[in-house]
């Protein structure tokens, strides 16, 4: 049970690396965003870099339902799965 409760705590750590990652991209690197492509206004670069917020907001109650139905397990494969293939698509 030890080394389980080891392996979970490093997936989770990796599962939140990667959507640090993720999310973390356009921040950093706004104004250069902006000067490489002129036609993206300033609303549009924000509403980027805010989705992470707003897709968490508008998906933390409905997951804790799901999570009460159906298990942290499946729960926590389907998002890490959701994260690596949007990942994979951006």
């Amino acid at each position: 049970p030890m080394k389980a409760r080891w392996w979970v705590l490093f997936v989770f750590c990796l599962i939140s690396l990667t959507q640090s990652c993720t999310w973390n991209i356009f921040s950093p690197i706004y104004p250069a965003t902006y000067s490489a492509f002129p036609s993206w206004n300033t609303t549009y670069l924000s509403w980027t870099i805010n989705s992470a917020n707003i897709s968490f907001a508008c998906t933390l109650y409905p997951f804790s339902i799901f999570v009460k139905r159906w298990g942290p397990r499946r729960i926590t494969l389907f998002s890490a799965t959701m994260v690596f293939l949007c990942t994979a698509l951006r």
